[in-house]
């Protein structure tokens, strides 16, 4: 029989501003699988998979993440930091105390691992994901007391750094292994969005990136120089950058290379292949060289369509908006999003239209109790709305808490009040909506009444099965 191996006792610190800002450098969709699914990474770090990659040991050892510490600028990453509180992580505001926005988040990471030392439960490993070298002393400091590390690395980090952990994570691997990201061929090249085939056109952000050419250059001038983590930050002065995939550029690097073309006065220091500040050029330095092409986004001409509107239309979209099947991409990452902020079911909209109707038709018959709607609503159709108990009780409760049930609601009068109560829940989650989120909402949980598919037993696919 083979002999029981207890879980790794682990504690877990994040400096969320350089993960993320270090992804978001090799692929905008890591990024967002690590602020916005910490549960899946968690997992893979709980698997002990990380203790793994450079052994052939075929059992890897799990951990017990004991204590989950984030610390992050909750004026930059607000909305992502209600994904940590959900998933039970200690978030630690560190807001900016300079004027180039860098905060205390290694000092605080710092103090609280080494306080962390002396706790009562003795912790056997130590994960820190940041591939900040300021840690190095950490290390070492861990190191004598007897305690494994585990560390995130990237490209350049300081070999000191590297050698001081007994588990070392490229952020790539990373990607790939806890976040589930598929790299393809166009992997390595530089100017591309590894995987990327929603990047939009490099030619509709050209006037954008003029201004952000003269942001960056006045902001160097008032505040000096600016690193390469500090630009994501600058940047989100900028209505149009969130979404455009660094202007339409891919990365970072490359937007750095067409901005120095656009403004001379701007001078790139390089860390081996990396960006790492950006300051005002002097004369003793090169002068600028012509920045390459834009790179095409995967599956776009070079004569690809103008950029849409900023703001969209009221109203669903025809490809975003809930089709017979539930609705577009977009749609689908919304409603996916609302799932793991606040638990609401991820049913299509006549799914809740029905539901609706048939909460309407039992309240008009008096059967106002909670208990004997969700005996209705569990039914299959055509009795009832033929949904699961659990999202039938979610929708029941959340319209009870709300007081909907009070009079005799009609079906529209019950999606008004849910949709009002999902708004209201996300906003206390901390992750309140933007114009694009509210057209979503309502689009998603606005049902046409009017629409036999709300009345009939046709069960359709949920929206993430798409």
């Amino acid at each position: 029989m083979a002999e029981h191996q207890a879980a790794v006792r682990a504690a877990l610190f994040i400096d969320f501003d350089n993960v993320f800002l270090s992804l978001n450098q090799i692929d905008r969709r890591a990024a967002k699988a690590f602020a916005e699914r910490p549960a899946m990474w968690l997992d893979w770090f709980e698997a002990g998979r990380h203790a793994t990659l450079d052994s052939e040991a075929a059992a890897p050892r799990p951990r017990r993440i004991l204590v989950r510490n984030c610390y992050l600028n909750p004026a930059a990453f607000a909305k992502q930091r209600a994904f940590f509180t959900r998933a039970a992580f200690t978030v630690v505001d560190c807001p900016a105390l300079t004027a180039r926005g860098k905060n205390s988040a290694d000092i605080l990471m710092a103090m609280d691992i080494l306080d962390a030392i002396q706790h009562p439960t003795r912790f056997d490993e130590f994960l820190i994901l940041s591939s900040d070298a300021d840690f190095t002393p950490v290390l070492q400091r861990l190191r004598a007391h007897d305690r494994m590390t585990s560390v995130l690395t990237n490209a350049v980090t300081a070999a000191a750094f590297r050698e001081a952990c007994d588990f070392s994570v490229d952020l790539e691997t990373f990607a790939v292994e806890a976040l589930d990201l598929k790299l393809d061929d166009r992997r390595g090249r530089p100017g591309v969005v590894l995987g990327n085939d929603s990047q939009p056109p490099a030619s509709a952000y050209e006037a954008v990136r003029q201004d952000a050419a003269r942001l960056l250059i006045e902001e160097i001038r008032r505040s000096g120089v600016i690193s390469s983590q500090d630009v994501f930050r600058v940047f989100t002065r900028i209505d149009a950058f969130e979404g455009s995939y660094w202007f339409g550029m891919g990365n970072l690097k490359t937007l750095l290379e067409d901005l120095v073309r656009t403004e001379p006065a701007l001078f790139v220091e390089m860390d081996g292949s990396l960006p790492a500040a950006i300051r005002e050029r002097t004369e003793t330095d090169p002068p600028a060289a012509p920045a390459p092409p834009p790179p095409a986004p995967a599956g776009l001409s070079q004569a690809p369509p103008p950029l849409p509107p900023k703001r969209p239309p009221p109203g669903p979209s025809p490809a975003n908006a809930p089709g017979p099947n539930g609705g577009g991409a977009e749609m689908a990452r919304f409603v996916d999003d609302v799932y793991v902020l606040i638990g609401a079911p991820k049913l299509p909209t006549v799914v809740y239209g029905r539901l609706f109707q048939m909460l309407a038709e039992q309240l008009a018959k008096g059967s106002a109790s909670p208990d004997a709607l969700l005996t209705q609503a569990a039914f299959a159709p055509p009795k009832g709305a033929g949904v699961s108990r659990r999202d039938a009780s979610y929708v029941i409760a959340s319209l009870a808490d709300s007081g909907a049930f009070d009079g005799r609601p009609n079906a529209p009068d019950l999606a008004r009040r849910f949709r009002d109560s999902i708004r209201t829940a996300l906003a206390n989650a901390g992750h309140g909506l933007d114009d694009r989120g509210h057209h979503l909402l309502d689009d998603w949980l606005s049902p046409r009444f009017g629409d036999a598919k709300c009345l009939s037993g046709n069960m359709l696919n949920p929206l993430n099965e798409l």
